[in-house]
Order: structure tokens, then C-alpha cells, then sequence
């Protein structure tokens, strides 16, 4: 099983994304609905939600009084982010059998083929001090990036229910 995080500018550009991403195995496809059309499922062994449930991304918490009243509002990054787990069959395809660099610090694209199609293909950034790799208007970040970051800025996380 592997976590990664993705981030884009709202939910249909990630849709839109993981139609046709990577290529040769994208993350979503269509199928039969079984009334004559077609609708957009992810792959087996795919699944993915938005960030803590909402899809927004807190850079800086809200102050709040002794009693629970808002002084100052939580801060999001603008943009969408999901938290997309690749499981059972889709990992079967995607892990990479390779040693990684340095055992205690395994990088996304040392196991998965995603996560190094990302980063073979894409730009190299930063967000708010998150390193992350973008193809085509989707940013992908290290989880453990991520989770530094916002340990360090004493923020929620996500978590899968």
C-alpha cells in the first residue's frame, strides 16, 4: 500500500487529470452503468478522498476564546487536495520492485509507478514550502513532506475512516 497526496486547481481538473494520467494506465476509467451510458469509476484497487473531508488544505489554524468563539478564521491553500491510497490490485501494477536510496527516508517514486511517472515528467516546486513534482496542473507531494509540514504548524492531518 502506498499514500500519495495530490493537489489541483479544483476537483474536475483532478478528474480530468486522472482520465488520461498515467499514461497507458490511467487512474480512472469508464464503464458500463448498465442503462446504455457510461459513467467514471477509479481503478481496482484505487482509492482516494478528499483532504479531511473537504478537499481544502489548512495552512494556518483559527484563533479561538476560552469558549469556542472564532477570533480569527483557519486559512486554506486555494485549490483542491485529495489523499489517494493505492492498494491490492492497482499496487500489484504500480510497485516498483527497486532497493530505495536510503532505507529510512523512501521516496513515493522509489514504489510507485504514479509517483514516478510525476516526477520524471514534471516541474519541480514548492507551496507553501512543500516540495512537490506538477504534470499537467497536478501537483503530487511527498506524504512525508506533507505531514512534516503540518506537524510543524501544529495543523490537522488526514486520515482514512
Amino acid at each position: 500500500m502506498i499514500d500519495l497526496v495530490l493537489y489541483a486547481t479544483n476537483r474536475a481538473a483532478l478528474v480530468a487529470w486522472g482520465e488520461t494520467n498515467p499514461p497507458g494506465r490511467p487512474l480512472i476509467e469508464s464503464i458500463d452503468d448498465g442503462e446504455g451510458g457510461t459513467r467514471k469509476v477509479a481503478r481496482a484497487g484505487l482509492e482516494w478522498a478528499p483532504w479531511a473531508g473537504s478537499g481544502r488544505f489548512m495552512t494556518a489554524a483559527g484563533e479561538y476564546d476560552q469558549d469556542g468563539n472564532e477570533i480569527t478564521p483557519p486559512t486554506f491553500a486555494p485549490g483542491y487536495v485529495i489523499k489517494m491510497r493505492i492498494h491490492s490490485e492497482f499496487f500489484d501494477w504500480d510497485r516498483l520492485d527497486t532497493e530505495p536510496a536510503d532505507p529510512d527516508d523512501v521516496k513515493e517514486w522509489e514504489r510507485s509507478k504514479v509517483a514516478q511517472y510525476v516526477r520524471n515528467n514534471g516541474t519541480p516546486g514548492t507551496m507553501g514550502g512543500i516540495p512537490y513534482y506538477e504534470v499537467d496542473g497536478v501537483r503530487l507531494f511527498r506524504r512525508n513532506d506533507v505531514e512534516a509540514f503540518l506537524n510543524s504548524n501544529n495543523l490537522p492531518s488526514h486520515t482514512f475512516l
